[in-house]
């Protein structure tokens, strides 16, 4: 993740794809899997636990609905209960105007006080709504 960059560019992949594309906000990286390795390294070289510092993942926000936009509301973090989404505490913190096309959302991942003494893995998601103006505005 820190070295590593994203891959080459299939340029008749890419043109077959702007040809198609619809205006769209997107994360980069799109998911945050801290099992993922050697991707997620160093996070996937130590379990989260409670009492440790938090984790903190930066993800970019890509704007490609126009050179400026905005954050609507503050993202939230809705825990998938089945998968034990509600053992982790998740704050964001974020930019929220996005200008030129990019910002940043920053996602603090910590164990709640409630699973101190559990162990496994804790999915959800974080849901940002991001509006940008009509292009004539």
């Amino acid at each position: 993740m820190f070295e590593q960059g994203h891959p080459k560019l299939d340029l008749i992949r890419a043109y077959q794809i702007l040809n198609s594309y619809r205006p769209q906000a997107s994360l980069s990286p799109s998911y945050i899997d801290l099992t993922e390795c050697p991707y997620m390294w160093p996070y996937c070289s130590q379990p989260i636990y409670y009492g440790g510092m938090p984790t903190i993942v930066n993800v970019t926000i890509l704007n490609g609905m126009g050179v400026t936009g905005r954050i609507v509301d503050k993202p939230i973090w809705q825990p998938y209960l089945p998968q034990n989404g509600d053992h982790i505490d998740v704050a964001v913190s974020y930019s929220p105007v996005l200008w030129p096309w990019a910002g940043y959302l920053a996602v603090s991942i910590s164990v709640a006080k409630k699973a101190a003494s559990w162990e496994g893995i804790a999915q959800g998601h974080v849901m940002v709504t991001v509006a940008s103006p009509a292009e004539n505005d």
